[in-house]
């Protein structure tokens, strides 16, 4: 690789990974100030605050690259439908996955609720899909487009999956 372009690979990684990190904190910040305030982690207003901060930080993403379709990966006018076809084949991985652990006893479930906590199972899944939209507009989009707009593929993966990875850390309390 030459330096000319060793330095422009330098530059993006730096310039991408600050983003990253802005990107990350916008939608981060709101839950860090109420867990802060209320002395809980883990609470419904942390959640609720992240999830609405993650929305806008997708609105102002979309904002600022809806016409890099590179980066903004909606560009046709069949997103929704893809997005959803997505979402729907997630959920089937998920609820396989979790019957399979279930069946295997790997761990134990017993239901105690009511129908009126339905509600809270679809504001769950509103918020599974506006977190999962927002990863990947980070890392699959954000992230690859940048170094795949230098035919760097190989940096790309890379950078992708240490970032995925990287937020990811942090779930072992799930």
């Amino acid at each position: 690789m030459q330096l000319k372009q060793l330095t422009l690979v330098g530059k993006t990684t730096l310039t991408t990974a600050m983003m990253t990190i802005v990107w990350s904190l916008i939608s981060e910040m709101g839950g860090e100030v109420v867990s802060k305030i209320n002395h809980h982690s883990e609470n419904w207003s942390v959640i609720s605050c992240e999830l609405l901060l993650e929305g806008i930080a997708i609105f102002l993403m979309w904002l600022t690259y809806y016409r890099h379709p590179k980066i903004w990966a909606f560009a046709d006018q069949q997103w929704q439908k893809r997005y959803l076809l997505g979402f729907l084949f997630g959920m089937i991985w998920f609820a396989l996955s979790w019957s399979i652990c279930v069946i295997l006893g790997g761990f134990k479930v017993q239901f105690i609720g009511k129908f009126s906590n339905s509600v809270w199972f679809i504001v769950f899944l509103v918020g599974f899909a506006v977190q999962s939209m927002f990863e990947e507009l980070i890392c699959r989009g954000y992230i690859m487009g940048k170094f795949l707009e230098l035919n760097l593929p190989k940096t790309a993966i890379i950078g992708n999956s240490l970032l995925f990875m990287l937020l990811h850390t942090g779930n072992g309390w799930l």
